[in-house]
């Protein structure tokens, strides 16, 4: 899947400056741990024949997308949404679609040179802070 078109596509449509967003996608690969699911339980191991299956390893190499955002100090807001509600649902939408591709995806959002992951926390304290009153 080419994630920089899509999240150019969900993102330009709702922007003021579409011709500053740049979407940069760098790829690399991570370590990820095995979670066997619950109620699974690995066969034990044969020692007299020195067969059966042992668990499987702890970890493994993964396919990793870091999905980099950049737009203009305006957009910001209108990427991030109210109560970082934009930002989340694209992250979830690169996740899944990550997962489906085996790829593990994270998506940033660029704050000029810095990068800089708008947490949910983070984008609540910029929303509801404004003028300082008395100032």
């Amino acid at each position: 899947m080419n994630f920089e078109a899509f999240v150019t596509e969900v993102l330009a449509p709702i922007l003021d400056h579409p011709e500053a967003l740049r979407v940069e996608v760098t790829e690399s690969e991570v370590r990820v741990r095995t979670v066997v699911p619950e109620g699974a339980r690995p066969r034990r191991r044969d020692h007299r024949e020195g067969e059966g299956s042992e668990r499987p390893p702890a970890f493994h190499t993964a396919r990793k997308l870091d999905v980099l955002v950049y737009a203009e100090p305006g957009d910001r807001g209108r990427i991030i949404g109210k109560g970082g509600r934009m930002i989340t649902s694209l992250r979830t939408l690169t996740k899944v679609a990550g997962e489906k591709a085996g790829a593990v995806v994270n998506l940033e959002l660029y704050d000029g040179d810095e990068p800089r992951r708008e947490s949910r926390t983070e984008a609540i304290a910029e929303a509801s802070s404004g003028p300082e009153a008395g100032a």
